[in-house]
C-alpha cells in the first residue's frame, strides 16, 4: 500500500493490486475505488461547514456537522476542526493538519 495523504488523525492509502483507497479517520474506516473517492470529495467539498455548525448549534449532538455515508441510517459525527482537518486529508496534504489560532477546538476529552 502507498500512503497517499495524511493529517494528525487520518490518513488515505492506495492498493494497488485491489484498486482501493483505504481512508482511515479517527474510529472511521472505509474502502473506496477511485470514482467513489471522486464523488465522496464533491460531497465534502459540497458542505458549508460554518451554515450546518449553526444550523445544529441546537442538537443534542456533540458534533455539529453530520455526514451521510450513503447507507441508512449510517452517519459520521465531526465538530468544525475535525471536518476541517478531513476535508484537508481529502485534498491529498501529506503534511500535519495545522490548526488557525483563530479557530475554536471543542472536544471532550474521554478516557477508557
Amino acid at each position: 500500500m502507498k500512503l497517499v495523504s495524511k493529517t494528525a488523525n487520518g490518513q488515505i492509502a492506495y492498493c494497488q493490486y485491489a484498486n482501493l483507497f483505504h481512508l482511515e479517520f479517527g474510529n472511521l474506516l472505509i474502502t473506496l475505488n477511485t470514482e467513489d473517492l471522486q464523488r465522496f470529495y464533491q460531497y465534502i467539498q459540497s458542505i458549508d461547514e460554518v451554515f450546518f455548525v449553526n444550523h445544529n448549534k441546537e442538537s443534542f449532538n456533540h458534533r455539529k456537522l453530520i455526514l451521510h455515508l450513503g447507507t441508512e441510517s449510517v452517519y459520521f459525527g465531526l465538530t468544525l476542526a475535525e471536518f476541517r482537518e478531513f476535508k484537508s486529508l481529502l485534498e491529498f496534504k501529506r503534511h500535519p493538519y495545522i490548526i488557525n489560532n483563530s479557530e475554536v477546538i471543542d472536544f471532550v476529552l474521554q478516557l477508557n
